[in-house]
């Protein structure tokens, strides 16, 4: 007996979003309910496995992290081997400088199964987290710095990175190629042609919010840095070809793609 005006989201779904419909995702399931709101849906919201966002014409390979045991993909791409999902490592008792450095979305560990974790830029190179707001000592970062990553595997370097987009066509349509075909908002899914499948779950700021998850990607680069804040990162951004790399504040924590050795 309780009637309202429908908010603009309800008449462009042509459906209500009600109190007793919490969860309930519109008929082209690009919008779910929430607190009689329908907002965005973004990755998260599908469970792992409802939809598959990995290219199905693409051969994958498999790597073992033997630490945990999980099992990631993997794509080559023109001789590049790097994982085609994004790192979910967190033994904190192994590698204490993950403590307090790293996280699933929403802090729940059903989330890191599909985005992967966020990491500091710290975590990620496995060194201590005083580094986050101090220039590193010259000697601490190698060459192929393994970091996080399993053995056998390293973070890309700014020159890797800038190889992988020559490699796919050049940096100004990177963005698109190595976007996954599903997950990102605005009609702005990628091309995903390698199959490196990047989804858009943004980042988590230093103050715990989860930022730009729907519309961008963003990844840590393992370079030594003579910066006091910043470190090298990669990212992706929808409705933009370009990839792009640029500088990040160390206390903000992104996902982790690990390149073969």
């Amino acid at each position: 007996g309780i009637w309202r005006e429908a908010t603009t989201a309800e008449e462009q779904a042509g459906e209500a979003c009600t109190a007793n419909m919490n969860g309930y995702f519109n008929k082209d399931s690009t919008r779910v309910c929430e607190n009689s709101q329908f907002r965005e849906a973004h990755v998260y919201d599908f469970d792992v496995g409802v939809k598959d966002w990995f290219n199905p014409d693409v051969e994958y390979g498999t790597l073992n992290d033997k630490r945990d045991g999980r099992t990631y993909k993997t794509v080559t791409i023109n001789g590049i081997t790097v994982m085609a999902e994004n790192l979910n490592y967190a033994d904190e008792g192994k590698n204490s400088y993950l403590i307090g450095n790293n996280w699933c979305y929403n802090n729940d560990t059903a989330n890191c199964l599909k985005g992967g974790r966020y990491y500091t830029w710290t975590a990620a190179m496995d060194i201590d987290s005083k580094w986050q707001s101090a220039t590193v000592p010259a000697g601490t970062i190698k060459t192929s710095h393994q970091g996080i990553c399993p053995e056998g595997w390293h973070l890309p370097t700014a020159a890797e990175w800038d190889t992988l987009f020559t490699t796919v066509g050049g940096k100004s349509t990177a963005g698109n190629i190595l976007k996954s075909q599903t997950g990102w908002c605005c009609d702005a899914n990628g091309d995903d042609a390698y199959g490196f499948s990047a989804l858009p779950v943004g980042f988590r700021h230093q103050s715990g919010y989860f930022e730009h998850f729907r519309d961008h990607a963003y990844f840590w680069s393992g370079d030594a840095t003579l910066l006091v804040e910043k470190a090298g990162s990669m990212s992706l951004i929808a409705k933009d070809e370009y990839a792009y790399r640029s500088g990040s504040y160390k206390f903000f924590a992104y996902s982790v793609r690990c390149l073969q050795d």
